[in-house]
């Protein structure tokens, strides 16, 4: 559609799902993926929705596919190696590179304007977190650290800012930017503490009780502490780093008050803390903002 909303014009038409369309530089094609063979790859077309090319064939998923600033390639995400990792080939579907390799999730990537770095989310203690790295897969590291899923990383036009969406805030999805560092990956990992909006506490309770279901002799809890069935321990709430403690209780189940919760649950809130089921089967215990 014309940039006004007006114009409407389908470019795909077939009983399965079309989704993730992505203009190439120069305006010649779209990329998209597809399920339309009974599983996703990479296609492309030309802007009237003629000349369709599929770019992948493989039993798995493909998805996410973004062009490089100059055209020449496009990267996507893949589960094809038993997990989500970020692959990059050329705009015609050669020359298939793996730029990450690890048992987290690698998903949605984004190449920046100079076409130098590609920002990307990928699972870190269990949520996701946005990652920067060379666009050959070297120098990556984490722009964000607060308990929550961050994901959907866009540059803007300059290169010195990136935008994403966050879940930090009390559970819901809202968009957030922050600083994308220099040239150099590693070189400014300051951005997310530099210009997101970082809400201040604004809880006054004196204290709180993370416990199993038979209480033992409490005590203070302290970052990276577990545990075990029987024990509880004291949150005394202003003095929990947001960004940085983390609790577990291994066995029984998390209470906040009168408000408890089994091992089933997945995720609930304690009245000013999140209570997360890990895959382990452990608890982590976080403060809400």
């Amino acid at each position: 559609m014309k940039a006004d909303g007006s114009d409407l014009i389908r470019l795909t038409n077939n009983p399965r799902l079309d989704q993730s369309p992505m203009w190439s530089p120069d305006g010649s094609r779209i990329a998209f993926a597809s399920d339309r063979d009974e599983n996703w790859n990479i296609f492309t077309m030309k802007p009237d929705g003629s000349d369709l090319i599929r770019l992948t064939d493989n039993p798995k998923s493909d998805q996410s596919p973004v062009w490089s600033p100059d055209g020449s390639r496009i990267a996507f995400a893949s589960d094809r190696d038993g997990d989500w990792d970020i692959f990059t080939m050329k705009a015609d579907g050669s020359d298939l590179i793996l730029l990450t390799n690890n048992s987290a999730g690698d998903e949605d990537p984004a190449w920046s304007p100079d076409g130098r770095r590609i920002a990307f989310a990928s699972v870190k203690n269990w949520d996701y977190h946005i990652f920067v790295m060379n666009a050959d897969g070297s120098g990556g590291a984490s722009f964000t650290d607060r308990l929550a899923d961050h994901t959907s990383p866009a540059w803007s036009p300059d290169g010195r800012k990136i935008a994403f969406t966050s879940n930090r805030d009390a559970g819901d999805n809202d968009i957030y930017v922050m600083n994308a560092g220099s040239s150099g990956v590693n070189a400014d990992k300051s951005g997310e503490r530099g210009s997101l909006p970082m809400p201040t506490p604004t809880l006054t309770t004196a204290s709180a009780s993370v416990h199993t279901s038979t209480p033992g002799a409490g005590s203070a809890c302290q970052p990276g502490m577990t545990l075990q069935e029987g024990e509880h321990c004291s949150v005394a709430i202003p003095t929990i780093d947001v960004t940085t403690d983390r609790f577990e209780v291994r066995g029984g189940f998390g209470c906040y008050g009168n408000y408890c919760a089994g091992r089933s649950t997945i995720l609930f809130n304690l009245g000013g803390f999140n209570a997360i089921r890990d895959p382990d089967g452990s608890w982590t215990i976080q403060k809400l903002p």
